[in-house]
């Protein structure tokens, strides 16, 4: 009996190894240099499918997509938030909006929700979902990293969020030189 519960509890944290986590939330680019006062736009991507192993790729089934939400955190000494464009959404009609997490100001926690409007289904949703400006404030060093990340359908259904529907959150480095 004891080997079957192991047996289990063993196939069981396999499987979320492997499987939780495949819709991955990721900056291009990931890598970031830019001087003192110029501005610099990342994209925001999200993709369905984990990379290649063995020649196989995992993906979730993810082509009613209508919404995604995240937190984007960064250093507000360094970097500055400027804008949001949709215009190379994969989103079709997509609106957004944003805020910063508990205040009024720039705290370096970008609060972002993008939603279709209306009565309409949703989207495969792998790709751009949103490019966002900064403007490099200060010399030093800052990532930027996602928090809360939030997919849903055309049905209010998570794909990723509340509670226990994982991604796996990728982060970029921005250097600013003087």
């Amino acid at each position: 009996m004891k080997d079957q519960l192991r047996a289990g509890f063993l196939a069981g944290l396999l499987f979320l190894a492997l499987f939780a986590g495949c819709i991955q939330y990721e900056f291009d680019p990931a890598e970031i240099s830019a001087d003192k006062d110029d501005s610099f736009t990342v994209d925001i991507i999200v993709d369905h499918c984990l990379g290649s192993i063995y020649e196989y790729r995992f993906c979730t089934a993810t082509d009613d997509v209508y919404g995604v939400g995240f937190d984007l955190n960064y250093d507000p000494a360094v970097l500055e938030f400027q804008s949001i464009s949709l215009s190379e959404c994969v989103l079709s009609g997509a609106t957004a909006v944003t805020g910063f997490r508990n205040s009024g100001a720039d705290n370096g926690k970008l609060v972002v929700g993008i939603s279709k409007s209306g009565q309409v289904g949703g989207e495969p949703g792998s790709g751009i979902m949103a490019s966002i400006t900064f403007k490099a404030k200060a010399a030093g060093q800052t990532e930027l990293s996602f928090a809360d990340p939030h997919l849903v359908d055309s049905a209010g259904q998570f794909y990723v969020g509340w509670p226990f529907y994982l991604a796996t959150l990728n982060q970029a480095s921005v250097t600013v030189n003087p």
